[in-house]
């Protein structure tokens, strides 16, 4: 018997036990909590043959933005490679993927993503590292069109609708489309109240229409479900711009010294960007500024400065190593792109 995840789509030398891990990861991957890839690790200890518990890791990997872990990224790529002689069509389409990630070309594995959304509109792992991707890439139309594509055929019955609502809501809102955007990330949050993906795009939206009062009412509001969670970082600093154009600096520096200073952070300078961001917009001499930092204009300097280091000796993503034009043997058993759709208009939700 075919063994499938909870959308219906079959797993290569997958048993129950493998499918339920998978699902429960993409859940702590998409929710922001937890370690979703050491989950999928235990997995894969006892079922070194599951395609998608390596496609899987190494999906997640791409989203982490630091050289240090691209080693383990290739290895898990490797490690998908091997199987593919025993891998479906939607697991091939993610080794392709990933494939062309490790070698630079983000562009090339976010169509090949594309293509297994063709086939299997429910692949919500590839419809999120294609989402994901687009906002590193700043690709902001692609990030809302590449789940219009697919959102007219999902609904409430699918398991795992609130994080494409979420999903969407971002992609609207980047693309302007305010109303719409808030409406859609609002129906993410009555299915979910605990989403930050959603909380953040109608954060998004209350910052571009000038509601700050509002936006610090909705943050506070729902702070119990996001504060430990893996997205604190960025949803204090967007806290934090609220307060900054309310003119409630000590607030801004209270929230600096305790959330976003770094020294906890465990080297991740993806992290520091948010750090380095809101002391860009404390810069003193800023009329807003003034009379909070005139105690600290020094520290804040310094810190600025820190940041500013960190942040430039990190190694650029792009620096990975490139495989000979030829591929290898490997390469040559995978068959070419598949065509991607055109853009159709945004559909309008159900």
């Amino acid at each position: 018997m075919t063994v499938t995840d909870r959308r219906g789509l079959p797993l290569t030398n997958a048993d129950s036990a493998c499918a339920c891990a998978l699902d429960d990861a993409l859940d702590d991957a998409l929710a922001f909590r937890g370690d979703p890839v050491a989950r999928i690790d235990a997995v894969l200890a006892e079922h070194g043959d599951f395609v998608m518990g390596h496609v899987f890791r190494a999906g997640m990997l791409t989203q982490a933005m630091e050289t240090r872990i691209y080693r383990t990224m290739v290895d898990s790529v490797e490690a998908a490679e091997a199987l593919w002689s025993q891998a479906n069509d939607r697991e091939r389409a993610h080794i392709r993927a990933v494939r062309a990630w490790v070698e630079g070309d983000f562009h090339g594995a976010v169509q090949h993503w594309e293509s297994a959304l063709v086939r299997h509109p429910h692949d919500l792992l590839a419809l999120a590292l294609v989402h994901l991707t687009d906002v590193l890439l700043g690709d902001v139309v692609g990030q809302r069109d590449c789940v219009a594509r697919v959102f007219p055929l999902w609904d409430e019955s699918t398991p795992g609708y609130e994080f494409v609502l979420a999903l969407y809501a971002f992609g609207l809102e980047e693309n302007r489309d305010f109303s719409r955007a808030e409406e859609v990330g609002r129906r993410a949050l009555a299915l979910r109240p605990d989403h930050p993906y959603a909380i953040h795009a109608v954060a998004h939206v209350m910052e571009m229409q000038g509601r700050q009062l509002g936006g610090v009412h909705f943050m506070n509001e729902r702070r119990d479900v996001w504060v430990d969670g893996n997205f604190r970082n960025h949803l204090w600093w967007h806290l934090s711009l609220f307060l900054l154009d309310l003119g409630r600096v000590d607030e801004v520096l209270n929230i600096y010294d305790n959330h976003l200073r770094g020294g906890a952070v465990g080297g991740e300078r993806y992290e520091e960007l948010d750090s380095a961001a809101l002391l860009w917009r404390l810069k003193p001499g800023r009329r807003r500024c003034r009379p909070a930092l005139g105690r600290s204009r020094r520290q804040v300097g310094a810190e600025r400065r820190r940041h500013a280091v960190r942040l430039q000796r990190r190694p650029r993503h792009d620096g990975v190593r490139r495989r000979p034009a030829g591929g290898g043997a490997a390469a040559a058993a995978r068959p070419p792109t598949s065509a991607i759709w055109s853009t159709p208009a945004t559909p309008t939700p159900p």
